[in-house]
This record gives structure tokens, sequence and C-alpha cells, in this order.
């Protein structure tokens, strides 16, 4: 009866684990999709900062692959707030 609980309980924790990370999936597929479709300006440095933070907690290496870009971005925008840090 006890290992039949325990069963349960791992089940229903598995369970809740893969609906949040199916979750992030989204938000992050969200972010990309708004990034290759903004237009050339500071929304869409907003959105680089948004997905490199987003990365930051869980995949630094992708993090890093983004700031790359974004960095030359705001360059050619010469927008100085983009390049600090």
């Amino acid at each position: 009866m006890k290992n039949q609980i325990v069963a349960i309980l791992l089940v229903c924790c598995l369970i809740q684990t893969n609906m949040c990370l199916a979750q992030q999936n989204k938000y992050l597929d969200s972010l990309k999709y708004s990034l290759n479709h903004a237009k050339a300006d500071t929304h869409k440095l907003n959105l680089y900062q948004k997905l490199i933070y987003y990365l930051l907690d869980f995949n630094t290496d992708s993090a890093l692959f983004y700031s790359k870009p974004a960095l030359q971005f705001a360059d050619s925008l010469k927008w100085e707030p983009g390049t600090k840090n």
C-alpha cells in the first residue's frame, strides 16, 4: 500500500514537471518567433534582452550565443544602453 502511494506521488510529480517544461518551451518559442519577425529597432533589442535573461537560468551557452548578435545589433543602431554591462 505504501509503495503504491509513493508510486502515485512520483507519477504526479513527473506529470507536473513535464507540464512546466512545456510552458517554458512555449515562452522560448514565442520569444524566438518575435525576434525573427521584429523590425530592426530597439524593440528587437528588448526581445534579445528578454531571451538572453530567460536563457541564463538554464542554458548559458545559448544565452551567450544570442548575446553576440544582440551586441552587434546594438552597435549598428548606435544604441549606447544596449552595449553597457
